[in-house]
């Protein structure tokens, strides 16, 4: 299991290792309080869709890397880290998403 932090842009794989990503952008990146809105802010905490779920209009997520600019423009509510820890995610492996 993964943990992603929405407020620091902390990602730690299931190792305990630790990296540093993003998720969303302009007053959203990193902001928890804007969780809810579409292609701002942070990926929300709540990500198995499910009508039970609030999803906030979004369906589908994905951890990706940074843009060439690497300016923290690259997400639309994704998760954003380097390379190394992209490869520590296995097929299957749960990503916790938190404050």
């Amino acid at each position: 299991m993964a943990t992603y932090y929405q407020s620091t842009g902390k990602f730690v794989t299931s190792d305990g290792t630790s990296y540093s990503g993003y998720s969303g952008n302009g007053e959203g990146l990193n902001n928890p309080n804007k969780e809810s809105v579409r292609c701002v802010g942070p990926i929300p905490k709540v990500l198995t869709p499910s009508p039970s779920n609030i999803m906030y209009g979004r369906s589908d997520f994905l951890i990706h890397g940074d843009n060439k600019k690497n300016d923290y423009s690259a997400s639309k509510g994704c998760i954003v880290v380097e390379p190394n820890a992209r490869r520590k995610i296995s097929i299957g492996d749960k990503i916790v998403v938190t404050t």
